[in-house]
């Protein structure tokens, strides 16, 4: 969905994957641990007028946008979620690039997963 010329932008490492339960603790509870599938280097994207507009529209004006390198569709079929240091993100949209070149990458919406407790 992005052609990018120079990867110089992306000064990151972000961690793709899924929300799974771990084992129970000393108490017997399990809980929802962060479980990765991919790591891919990205960073931050700016949006055009029109696509703020539109993200607006939808109630999705506190999300945040990177770019990483292109991979398959069949690679984001079982993402659910990213991890960027120790903040988890809600995957909200993939705009995958429909070609396979140097430089082509894929524009990953997120939502911040705010816990509670």
């Amino acid at each position: 969905m992005v052609q990018l010329q120079n990867a110089d932008r992306l000064n990151m490492v972000i961690d793709f994957g899924y929300q799974g339960m771990s084992e129970e603790d000393e108490n017997g509870v399990s809980f929802l641990t962060f479980v990765s599938k991919f790591k891919a280097r990205g960073g931050p994207w700016q949006l055009s007028l029109q696509n703020l507009i539109e993200l607006a529209g939808n109630n999705q004006a506190g999300t945040e946008i990177y770019i990483v390198r292109h991979r398959p569709q069949s690679d984001w079929d079982e993402i659910q979620n990213a991890k960027i240091g120790k903040q988890i993100y809600k995957i909200i949209r993939v705009d995958t690039d429909p070609y396979r070149n140097p430089t082509a990458y894929d524009r990953v919406t997120l939502s911040k997963v705010i816990k509670n407790g």
